[in-house]
């Protein structure tokens, strides 16, 4: 982007202007000079000479030949994307009106997996509700193709850990927080903390002792040590896992009727302790924190509502865009959203 807003401040003639902006935009949408000039309302002569005077701008061919039609190039796609953002400034600097979310009336589609509705999905909704009183959600469960419908339009945004994400698409992560071992209220491990434990919580050796119950997450990349929710394959025996679910939600309820060890990120232990205490053991230190992050495609960049969404979110989550500090979790029994039981 940088080398983009360079080029448009050094141009003397000043010759990259808005005019040329919405022609390089309309031209990558038709794909077609005539119908770009029929679009735009103006000859076909015109549209080339356009063209011509943009691959000079830019150094480039910008499009070829393609059948009946034009081809983008690396470099056409690039100015492309950064030309829609400053298209997009512009209309908001020149706007009559703001934005008025309490006027929205439309559905956003979020995939995710059921771990995000309560350490990200609650925390946002309230206010969401009040100031966009006529706005929906629908939560889409996150699978292989979320990226694909985000390219498509199916989707409008996604919540997962933005690792290795094509160049299309944008994030910003929301939170960060160590993976704990719980267990449920009253479970034999929780009396061998309070005498056996120490400043890190109990030592693994003790808890690994206990079976495990296993969040099984599709599609991801991490492993499963010490239980960390991630991909992994159902067994056709036991061994030191006794229960695996693909429900986050319900691998917590399950935890609560049995005597297994459940790892779960320290931000949703504190959030689903305010419906039923439990327990908690220590850090899992082997294991990367998790930090998930709002991911969107770039072509919703100039969409008002989507921008007001993503701030809703950056405000709710993280008081702004000031740098990301991780949790601290608490060891013992909790309830309440972190306040420790005596």
């Amino acid at each position: 982007m940088k080398s983009f807003f360079h080029k448009m401040k050094n141009d003397a003639d000043e010759s990259l202007s808005r005019a040329l902006l919405i022609f390089l935009t309309t031209l990558h949408e038709q794909r077609h000079l005539g119908r770009t000039a029929q679009r735009l309302s103006i000859s076909v002569p015109k549209a080339s000479r356009m063209l011509a005077e943009a691959r000079e701008i830019f150094g480039d061919p910008l499009y070829t030949r393609f059948g009946h039609g034009l081809a983008p190039t690396p470099r056409a796609e690039e100015v492309t994307v950064q030309a829609e953002r400053v298209l997009s400034a512009m209309k908001q600097l020149f706007a009559e009106e703001a934005f008025d979310p309490s006027s929205m009336n439309r559905v956003f589609r979020i995939a995710c997996l059921d771990n995000a509705v309560p350490i990200m999905i609650e925390p946002v909704i309230e206010a969401l509700m009040h100031r966009a009183p006529h706005a929906g959600l629908a939560l889409i469960p996150h699978s292989e193709l979320t990226l694909l419908r985000l390219r498509a339009g199916d989707l409008d945004f996604a919540i997962f850990p933005a690792v290795q994400l094509p160049e299309d698409f944008e994030s910003v992560a929301l939170l960060k927080t160590p993976y704990v071992k719980v267990v449920r209220a009253g479970h034999p491990l929780e009396e061998m903390l309070r005498t056996e434990g120490g400043p890190d919580g109990l030592p693994a050796s003790l808890i690994e002792r206990w079976p495990r119950v296993q969040i099984c997450v599709h599609p991801d990349t991490d492993g499963v040590d010490e239980g960390v929710p991630g991909a992994c394959t159902i067994p056709l025996k036991t061994s030191d896992t006794m229960i695996w679910t693909e429900y986050w939600l319900g691998a917590v309820r399950l935890m609560h009727r049995t005597n297994g060890v459940l790892t779960l990120p320290w931000r949703t232990a504190r959030a689903l302790s305010f419906d039923r205490p439990l327990t908690v053991l220590g850090r899992v230190e082997s294991v990367p924190w998790l930090e998930p992050s709002l991911i969107w495609h770039i072509r919703s960049m100039r969409d008002v509502g989507h921008e007001w969404l993503r701030s809703l979110f950056i405000s709710e989550l993280r008081g702004g865009m000031q740098p990301l500090e991780g949790d601290e979790p608490i060891y013992g029994r909790i309830s309440e959203g972190g306040r420790i039981d005596s």
